[in-house]
């Protein structure tokens, strides 16, 4: 663990064991990115993420997922889903923010003090695309630096981001 120079703040970035994964933390805030690479296009991953309500049929952390009619990845739209924390499905409403077709979506959600941001996104390389999946959290008032679930929102991330993949590279052979 590293400690920035001229920091005001208690913060620490750490490595979680690879390069494809970090962590950045304080009292009432934390940071964590992974990276998964597939042999699909990042045309073909973007396919399987644009299919909303598709998702539990692919990725074993969904339990439900919907938008409306309307839905088109539009910032200020919602999407609503379940994701199974430690088996049990925990509803998220979270509001689109930011849409750029076939490289990016970040979508934000607020409950009890805690906004969180996530960002997936991509980046062709060489043999396909390298997926990118960033969390921030924070909270004015709860130190969830300290008290959040940081090893099972990795492990669930890292779930979703395989069968991301693998859901992409199995479209692109059918």
């Amino acid at each position: 663990m590293r400690r920035p120079k001229n920091s005001r703040f208690s913060q620490s970035l750490s490595f979680d064991g690879d390069s494809d994964r970090f962590s950045k933390m304080s009292w009432n805030s934390f940071e964590m990115e992974s990276r998964a690479g597939s042999h699909a296009s990042a045309g073909a991953v973007w396919a399987v993420l644009g299919d909303v309500r598709a998702w539990p049929q692919w990725a074993r952390v969904c339990a439900s997922a919907g938008v409306d009619d309307t839905f088109d990845w539009q910032p200020g739209q919602r999407l609503r889903f379940r994701l199974r924390m430690a088996g049990v499905p925990v509803p998220f409403d979270v509001t689109l923010k930011q849409f750029e077709a076939g490289r990016r979506v970040a979508w934000q959600s607020t409950e009890f003090s805690i906004t969180a941001v996530r960002t997936i996104s991509t980046e062709e390389d060489g043999d396909g695309v390298t997926i990118r999946d960033h969390k921030a959290f924070h909270s004015p008032i709860l130190p969830i630096g300290l008290v959040y679930p940081r090893l099972l929102i990795r492990r669930m991330t890292e779930s979703w981001l395989a069968d991301l993949s693998a859901e992409a590279e199995r479209r692109s052979k059918a």
